[in-house]
């Protein structure tokens, strides 16, 4: 998942304005968003409820949508998640220190 958030986070520094310009972009922020769903899907029911705060089915919807129904996927939105993805960044740190702890 983190993998997935450094390299979205890198499409959100390059800004918007690129990023609706370049289908290169789009299709690689999609495909990360893609993963992140289906890693979404994997994570444990005690760790999603210890990081309320991420919206897990989003993430897992989100990921169908653009596997299944990819001519749905409105470009607007993926920016908006894209934006987002400083939060899910520093979440993400968060249930690694947590598990670290745990460990």
């Amino acid at each position: 998942m983190e993998h997935s958030a450094t390299l979205l986070n890198d499409v959100r520094v390059m800004g918007k304005d690129r990023f609706l310009s370049d289908r290169t972009l789009q299709d690689a922020a999609i495909r990360r968003f893609e993963i992140l769903g289906e890693a979404a899907g994997h994570v444990s029911k005690e760790t999603r409820e210890a990081f309320p705060t991420i919206p897990w089915s989003k993430m897992r919807g989100f990921s169908s949508l653009a596997k299944h129904e990819y001519w749905r996927v409105d470009l607007e939105r993926v920016w908006e998640a894209i934006d987002e993805i400083p939060f899910l960044r520093q979440e993400l740190g968060r249930i690694r220190l947590d598990h670290r702890r745990v460990d």
